[in-house]
């Protein structure tokens, strides 16, 4: 999918939030990108492509008009799974957010968050989905945590089908499991199955070339809106 332009060289004014990192995206994501470095080696040390989902995930925020709604409270926003992450920083700095992470790790998991009854308007979930062993019981709870009319923003790992073997990467101890385009969509179809949650954005599922340091994936996100 090739991104709209304005003008003779001009950059496009929006990017798909729903896609596989492309080439140029972080051309595109110069904007966000100018936040995500000034804090990218803040915490422990981050994978070169969390660049790009980081700025996504701030590209959702402003696209989705999650901030529209802000009050004199700064709206909460939640980054699940992400101990050692500096995405919360991140958010707290181009959303004015009371941003939180929730991650077993260093306080509790996603689950034991929603019995203490915490959810979000604003809820990010980086590259964390192919590392949980209860997949449907942790989308469900992802379902909840976002509060109503709120957004949800999630990436993945996403193996290309290009090479015969699996990228070991994506093994971990789940044998069975690996996300490619064909199943992240079908995650998001889970997501939308009952119309409490929409796609924004448009809907590229593709692949879309870009393959992290010869490892053999890619990496692919989506963000969604809570029905109100």
């Amino acid at each position: 999918m090739e991104p709209e332009v304005s003008g003779e060289g001009a950059l496009p004014l929006t990017l798909p939030l729903t896609k596989c990192m492309e080439a140029g995206d972080l051309l595109v994501l110069a904007p966000e990108l100018q936040t995500v470095d000034l804090l990218f080696g803040s915490s422990t040390p981050q994978h070169a492509g969390r660049r790009w989902e980081y700025a996504m995930a701030l590209r959702t925020v402003w696209e989705s008009g999650v901030l529209e709604t802000k009050k004199i409270v700064p709206p909460m926003a939640l980054d699940i799974g992400g101990a050692g992450s500096p995405l919360h920083l991140m958010l707290d700095r181009v959303g004015f957010f009371a941003c939180h992470v929730i991650d077993p790790v260093i306080n509790m998991p996603l689950e034991s968050a929603l019995e203490k009854g915490i959810s979000a308007p604003f809820v990010a979930c980086v590259s964390v989905i192919e590392h949980v062993m209860d997949l449907p019981g942790f989308v469900e709870d992802l379902k909840r945590v976002v509060t109503p009319g709120g957004v949800l923003f999630l990436t993945s790992d996403i193996w290309n089908q290009r090479d015969e073997d699996p990228d070991k990467a994506h093994w971990h101890w789940m044998r069975n499991r690996i996300f490619t385009p064909g199943t992240w969509e079908a995650t998001a179809a889970n997501f939308c199955a009952s119309g409490e949650f929409a796609l924004l954005g448009d809907h590229d599922f593709s692949w879309g070339g870009v393959v992290l340091e010869n490892w053999g994936y890619s990496l692919c996100s989506m963000a969604m809106r809570r029905r109100a």
